[in-house]
């Protein structure tokens, strides 16, 4: 409280452009959590769960909506608008510390997890991903393949020549006609991870790319698809966990400095409202 109260006034005001900016940046972070959860929402080691994104859609809306109200309020000198404004900062404060300790947290449970503890033939994803290694390339379903060097010893029925055979487990009839929806959802998960990380199989490498382009060249040295989405999920929460602790650090300041003007030793006369509304002693 030692700061001077025009210096107050000057941060306290440029602390709704700057919760509006951050609420921007935010909502643009949730737009790009969704579309990884939408994708990985059929994955087993996906631990990130809707609550989390609907927390980050509730916090970041708070936040541009919490901007405007403070622009409003400093502008109009409404002190039922700045109140507003700051009840709403220390929401803020104590959500984005939730966020980063179930970001920490969450990180920390994903790497010590045991990649064998998800592998069996009873798991749905393992399942789908035997289906369709078994499916592509069989008598159900003719295939195309350019260069047929890393084939498996089971898949014969393939031609070099007629394009317009499946290079995907998708393009088969059998899997139009007999996978059931759950089944069909995770072999979207499944091509986007391979499109994604560059990978194949799911428990265990796979030679081809099935459900994305089993004429792609894929880089055979990566690392089962399994491997590559607990990675990227791990480092999604701990990217959580890093911006909330800063958005935390920067919503705590900003709280300080707001509680520094309303208490300053000039304004101890006031009542909460005027000292809210920054008026002059």
């Amino acid at each position: 409280m030692c700061l001077p109260v025009s210096c107050l006034k000057c941060i306290v005001e440029f602390e709704a452009i700057l919760i509006l900016i951050g609420g921007l940046g935010s909502f643009g972070f949730t737009i790009y959590l969704q579309i990884e959860y939408n994708i990985e929402k059929q994955d087993d080691t996906n631990q990130l769960g809707p609550g989390t994104i609907v927390t980050f859609w509730i916090i970041s809306s708070s936040m541009i909506l919490n901007g405007i109200i403070g622009i409003l309020g400093g502008k109009k000198k409404s002190a039922c608008l700045l109140l507003l404004f700051n009840l709403v900062n220390i929401g803020l404060l104590l959500g984005f510390i939730a966020l980063m300790i179930l970001g920490y947290v969450l990180a920390n449970r994903i790497e010590k997890n045991d990649i064998n503890d998800y592998c069996s033939s009873t798991t749905p994803l393992q399942q789908t991903q035997n289906l369709g290694q078994n499916l592509l390339c069989s008598s159900d379903c003719e295939c195309y393949i350019e260069k047929p060097i890393n084939l498996p010893l089971s898949y014969v029925n393939y031609s070099t020549t007629d394009t317009s055979q499946a290079t995907k487990v998708q393009d088969c009839q059998y899997y139009s006609d007999n996978w059931n929806d759950t089944q069909k959802n995770q072999a979207y998960f499944f091509l986007n991870i391979e499109k994604k990380y560059d990978c194949s199989g799911w428990c265990n490498p796979f030679s081809l790319q099935i459900f994305y382009d089993i004429n792609n060249n894929f880089d055979q040295s990566n690392d089962q698809c399994l491997y590559s989405a607990q990675l990227q999920l791990k480092d999604t929460c701990q990217i959580i966990g890093d911006i909330s602790a800063g958005m935390a650090g920067l919503m705590g300041l900003m709280v300080i400095f707001t509680f520094c003007l309303c208490c300053h030793p000039t304004k101890k006369d006031q009542d909460y409202y005027q000292k809210l509304a920054y008026y002059d002693s």
